[in-house]
């Protein structure tokens, strides 16, 4: 049925064509017989020009309804625009003609060569799109990726230098005195209209060679020589149409119309090749798709259905249009608009959704994973925090030990009747200030390359308040900005080396810090054994002890 529909369609475009040459051979036998002013007859001229009107008309139409044709069947490629673009190059070249010839008058001689000039616009155009479509026919089984749009540059060239023909007059040059207006005394040819036959011929046969070759990966002969059987036929219609002409018959076609009909069926006969895809037999596609689908027209009549229906009605169709929905958990229905209708689609989400529980189980069980490690990972952070802790506590009693079991002989040492009772727990107190701040000294100290002397000076301090019990009345300064950690041990622990030796019979004392040094004045009598890095020296009965920072003793 689709077959007989085609043939149908090619035998009433031919006929299209063999009638509206028909009406030029009469309009022309008219005109030939009365003359162009039409002065013996007013019905004659009358019938002449509306046999020209419906020729033209009848090209315009067939040339119209193709391009028609070829916009709905051709999917949207560089071929179609192609195709579609000479048609309408066409379409311009029997208008412009028709506008010389029928409606400029022979007075307006420069309207006249204006529209002649223009009339090669289209004559360039025509065989350069025909080139370029075969190049692009052949494109798909050819490795090489020559850009056919540079064949637009000589075309637009050889367009401009005819257009600008009174500026050179490359293309006409003027017979004498005349103006050119077109008419065959008025000029004659110059080099750039032989140019312009020469690119008309090498395109033209470059073309035809690109489709023989592209004819030939075509498994069938009939089909191969199906677009030149085409072309054969017009150029027979032409040659009979010259010897009608010969024998005083008015010819039927004019070259535009030769040239136009001819590459549109050279085109129509690559389309029915499939050297040019297109879009054809809609319901035996859908037919045989498993892809549950239908198209329907605006009102929701179904017009096209696969092999597996889409079990919806129209209410959920007319639903779908605003958004997918789902038939049930699995199945999801989808529209969208085309030309003239709507096209609906089912998907199949089954696996989908069981691929997805199964990643939703993956997720939370990777989750679950993420909670413990990040568990352990605090866990282990808790511990190592601990470990460092007790690591820097081990360090701190170690190095505290000495001073504590000192601080416990000392307590085993004191008794409650004892007369120097008070004495003794204030020397004890200045061993416990020494202690607790040696270790703050420490902590304070942990990690850190340098100490604030200030710190240092609140050491001192504390030392200071306990040997107020001891009855010795005491001041402290220390100036500089930091020292480092082990200095700053080393001469906190001196100052208590100091003190810690003063004889009973001190009662003033002055200890001053700046930077790494220390200095200590105290009155009453030197004191004994103390360290060798401390210098003792007296100066009017004030005894200066001194050590410089990195000699003093550790803790």
């Amino acid at each position: 049925m689709k077959k007989n529909r085609t043939t149908l369609a090619t035998v009433l475009f031919v006929l299209g064509i063999l009638i509206a040459g028909a009406a030029n051979a009469t309009s022309r036998k008219l005109i030939a017989e009365y003359g162009a002013d039409h002065s013996t007859s007013a019905f004659l001229p009358l019938v002449s020009t509306m046999m020209f009107c419906f020729n033209l008309s009848m090209y315009l139409f067939l040339l119209l309804f193709w391009v028609r044709s070829v916009q709905r069947r051709l999917l949207p490629s560089k071929e179609r625009v192609y195709l579609i673009t000479a048609a309408i190059c066409a379409v311009i070249m029997l208008l412009l003609r028709s506008i010389k010839y029928r409606l400029v008058s022979d007075i307006d001689l420069d309207a006249q060569r204006y529209i002649w000039y223009l009339y090669y616009v289209p004559m360039i155009l025509l065989p350069t799109l025909f080139l370029m479509t075969c190049l692009r026919i052949n494109k798909k089984n050819t490795e090489k990726r020559f850009d056919e749009r540079l064949l637009l540059i000589p075309a637009i060239v050889l367009i401009s230098l005819f257009l600008t023909n009174d500026l050179h007059y490359l293309a006409f040059r003027p017979n004498g005195d005349s103006v050119m207006s077109g008419a065959n005394a008025s000029y004659f040819n110059n080099g750039l209209f032989y140019v312009y036959y020469g690119y008309y011929g090498v395109t033209i046969t470059l073309g035809l060679a690109l489709l023989v070759r592209a004819n030939r990966r075509l498994h069938s002969v009939k089909r191969a020589l199906l677009p030149f059987a085409f072309l054969f036929i017009m150029l027979a219609l032409v040659l009979i149409d010259k010897t009608l002409n010969w024998i005083r018959v008015p010819s039927m076609f004019n070259m535009p119309e030769v040239v136009s009909f001819s590459m549109v069926g050279l085109f129509e006969s690559c389309i029915r090749n499939r050297l040019i895809p297109y879009n054809e037999n809609y319901a035996g596609f859908f037919v045989q798709m498993s892809f549950p689908a239908v198209i329907t027209d605006k009102d929701l009549v179904v017009s096209y259905r696969s092999a597996q229906d889409v079990s919806a009605g129209s209410g959920l169709l007319r639903k779908s249009l605003d958004g997918p929905l789902y038939l049930d958990e699995d199945t999801k229905l989808s529209a969208r608009p085309v030309t003239e209708g709507y096209a609906f689609y089912t998907e199949d989400e089954s696996e989908l959704n069981r691929l997805n529980e199964k990643l939703a189980d993956a997720n939370e069980l990777i989750s679950e994973e993420n909670d413990l490690i990040s568990a352990e990972n605090e866990l282990r952070a808790k511990q190592a925090q601990v470990d460092s802790r007790n690591l820097i506590y081990a360090r701190i009693a170690e190095k505290m030990l000495p001073y504590h079991r000192l601080a416990l002989e000392k307590i085993d040492g004191i008794k409650p009747d004892d007369p120097d009772f008070d004495k003794k727990i204030a020397c004890l107190n200045l061993l416990n200030a020494y202690i607790k701040r040696g270790t703050n000294l420490l902590l304070v100290s942990e990690g850190e390359d340098e100490i604030s002397v200030n710190e240092l000076k609140l050491a001192v301090d504390e030392l200071a308040r306990y040997l107020h019990y001891c009855g010795v009345r005491t001041n402290t300064a220390a100036v500089g900005g930091k020292v480092s950690r082990d200095d700053a041990l080393s001469l906190f622990t001196s100052v208590y080396a100091v003190v810690g030796a003063l004889p009973d019979n001190t009662t003033l004392l002055n200890i001053a810090i700046n930077g790494g040094d220390l200095r200590i004045a105290a009155d009453g009598d030197s004191a004994d054994g103390l360290p060798g890095n401390i210098t003792v020296r007296e100066s009017g009965g004030i005894f200066i002890y001194g050590c410089t920072a990195g000699e003093g003793g550790a803790v």
